[in-house]
């Protein structure tokens, strides 16, 4: 299991040489809306990818801070990249962090990424201001998860994503809605993902951004809980929350020192489940 240090492995997951690379690649991505195939692939055999997964799961061990460096040294030269890969950090970030606070019911984010698995947000809904709390997609309870029904935007790790962590919401008792929050594994039946590569059409330039839809058919989200939809009465925390994460990236990424323009998410904080 490895045993190494933030301070030792910083250069050697994000090197110079790796960001004059993605410097060059950036303009060519976005010309062409295509996926960052060659920068994914250099992030993920540099541990790029498990930067903030414990050291104790076999990751660097990185927090919120020292990731958000990285990130925004990143998003300076590749912006559309570190916002991309950020839908996979910030997964493992929310994980990691309350792992360390003695919550474990999502360690198993942090094994599988460890064991290679990329993990995608699938947040975005069109005309949905108030995502995480409120969602268009409907959720209703089968067997061994949830049935869920919607059509996701922002789609942006399409094509390599292994699991998409996504919300609908619970009506079945219209006094009391909830929101789900739960994992769709890659091969799990009855998804779609539309290639609606047009730019500008579910999220910013490149890279390439799909929408998901479940227009008529059972998709099934296991790995899932369910909180109170807003503003239903519900105990907030700010132990570990997406929305700390997710800025992380995308706030650099936006920043008008950054030759790309791109949109932040809008999102406030979490709810813990339970």
């Amino acid at each position: 299991m490895s045993t190494t240090t933030p301070e030792t492995t910083s250069s050697e997951l994000l090197s110079e040489e790796m960001l004059a690379r993605f410097d060059e690649r950036a303009p060519v991505y976005d010309r062409e809306n295509r996926f960052f195939d060659e920068d994914f692939a250099e992030l993920k055999a540099s541990g790029y990818l498990t930067a903030n997964v414990p050291t104790a799961f076999g990751g660097s061990g990185l927090g919120l801070d020292q990731m958000s460096k990285l990130q925004g040294r990143l998003a300076y030269v590749a912006p559309a990249t570190a916002v991309a890969v950020n839908m996979h950090l910030y997964w493992i970030g929310v994980a990691a962090d309350l792992n360390r606070m003695g919550d474990h019911s999502c360690d198993w984010i942090l094994e599988r990424a460890a064991a290679g698995d990329i993990f995608a947000a699938g947040h975005g809904e069109a005309g949905n201001d108030l995502p995480l709390f409120l969602s268009s997609s409907s959720a209703s309870k089968v067997d061994g998860g949830w049935e869920v029904n919607g059509h996701k935007i922002f789609g942006t790790l399409s094509p390599v994503w292994t699991w998409l962590g996504l919300h609908a919401m619970d009506t079945s008792d219209p006094e009391n809605p909830k929101i789900v929050h739960g994992f769709l594994h890659r091969d799990a039946p009855g998804y779609q993902i539309v290639e609606t590569w047009t730019r500008w059409a579910c999220g910013p330039p490149s890279p390439m951004t799909p929408c998901w839809t479940a227009p008529s058919s059972r998709t099934t989200a296991r790995r899932s809980s369910a909180l109170p939809a807003w503003p239903a009465r519900a105990r907030s925390t700010s132990r570990s929350s997406p929305g700390a994460w997710s800025g992380s990236a995308a706030s650099t990424a936006a920043s008008p020192t950054v030759r790309s323009t791109t949109r932040s998410p809008r999102c406030t904080g979490a709810r813990r489940w339970r």
